[in-house]
């Protein structure tokens, strides 16, 4: 009798993918009391055959057990390759919470997860430098959200000076650039380092007294 891939798709295993062309033998194992090989109730989850790399993690009951009609590890992977992950960022959202959007929809899973995956904290300043070394500190966290586009680049600003700060600017004031203010004071390690705040906001911590 030909058993063939057909034939396997009327069982609760359909071959597709990298099952394909997997020997009979690697799943069907012989049973070590008789010699024969065991073809019903074979177990027919991934962890049967293959490691968890994630120990388990992705099982946590405040994760979603499925996805699109997915469970398992389908919710992530398809079965042609475990490198192929077939999330979107729409299910990064429902998973995390994170919405993924700008570069960060763009980024590996590695870069911020790493391998083996592990969970990735939420604040700019775990995987990106702060250049203003702490100066927008608040509460132990830093939000850049208050100041750059999230969806873009850093380059990018949502700042506006008469609306998030203390000092309105005037049309004199408008049209100056930012580094005629925002000059470069050494820090208490000797690092050179923009100056945004605390500043000064009266006329002489600028201008020098006319006599």
């Amino acid at each position: 009798a030909q058993f063939d891939v057909a034939a396997h798709a009327q069982t609760r295993f359909p071959l597709d993918g990298a099952h394909v062309a997997t020997a009979c033998r690697a799943c069907h194992r012989e049973d070590t009391a008789g010699g024969a090989r065991a073809f019903r109730g074979v177990e027919t989850a991934c962890r049967a055959c293959h490691d968890d790399p994630h120990a388990g993690r992705f099982d946590a009951a405040r994760l979603p057990s499925e996805l699109g009609g997915r469970t398992g590890c389908a919710r992530c992977h398809d079965t042609n390759a475990f490198r192929d992950v077939s999330w979107s960022a729409d299910d990064h959202r429902i998973w995390t919470g994170y919405e993924l959007v700008g570069k960060h929809a763009d980024a590996s899973c590695a870069s911020c997860h790493g391998a083996p995956f592990a969970d990735a904290p939420r604040d700019c300043a775990s995987c990106h430098e702060d250049v203003h070394r702490g100066q927008f500190r608040e509460h132990g966290r830093t939000d850049c959200t208050r100041c750059h586009e999230a969806s873009k680049t850093f380059h990018d600003l949502a700042f506006d000076h008469t609306r998030d700060t203390r000092f309105r600017l005037d049309d004199n004031h408008a049209r100056l650039a930012c580094s005629d203010c925002h000059v470069q004071r050494p820090t208490r390690t000797g690092e050179l380092v923009v100056r945004y705040r605390p500043l000064g906001r009266e006329c002489r911590d600028c201008h020098a007294t006319e006599r």
